[in-house]
């Protein structure tokens, strides 16, 4: 199609994707050496369902947080404890509090685990967190939020990891020009 429009005025290569999604863990070190020898991409993406061709894509990010509390017996010594649970919760509000639709940013907590028995003050909590945004600026704004988590009970810690792992595909001036010898 792009001989057919004379729209191909370069060197023209094919990457097939298996693993698109959750971050391409064994195909992105394959599919970015490759990329630095094209100046544009075309993704073949299905389209929306109201049948919108895609033209941009949020970056991404995910984090994991680890608490660390202190354990103690829940009925005997519940005042020596220093709940990793309660602590998620306080974090579960202010990371849901970091989402602004306005802006396209979403903050989700996908998965939180932790504790060993019900009679015990839990000493260890996990979470892991999925960050959406529409571009670089937004994603640094979110990362130093996050990164700058204090937990509210004396005594715990936290352990953050991750951060933003995939820039946003912004439809920008630079690449309308693709997308529009595409559409013919």
């Amino acid at each position: 199609a792009l001989q057919a429009t004379g729209g191909l005025d370069c060197a023209l290569g094919l990457f097939f994707n298996s693993d698109e999604e959750m971050g391409s863990r064994t195909s992105r070190p394959c599919f970015e050496s490759i990329a630095k020898e094209y100046g544009n991409a075309l993704i073949l993406e299905g389209a929306m369902l109201d049948g919108t061709v895609k033209v941009g894509r949020k970056s991404t990010g995910d984090f994991l947080i680890k608490i660390h509390g202190k354990a103690a017996h829940a009925g005997t010594d519940y005042l020596k404890g220093r709940s990793a649970i309660l602590e998620a919760a306080y974090l579960t509000e202010a990371l849901f509090g970091m989402t602004t639709l306005e802006k396209g940013t979403t903050v989700n907590v996908g998965v939180i685990s932790g504790g060993t028995k019900f009679n015990v003050i839990a000493a260890e909590a996990e979470m892991k967190v999925d960050v959406r945004v529409t571009c670089k600026e937004e994603g640094e704004r979110i990362t130093a939020l996050v990164n700058a988590l204090k937990p509210r009970q004396d005594g715990v810690t936290f352990e953050i990891t991750g951060g933003m792992n995939r820039p946003p595909f912004e439809f920008t001036e630079a690449n309308r020009g693709l997308y529009e010898k595409a559409v013919l």
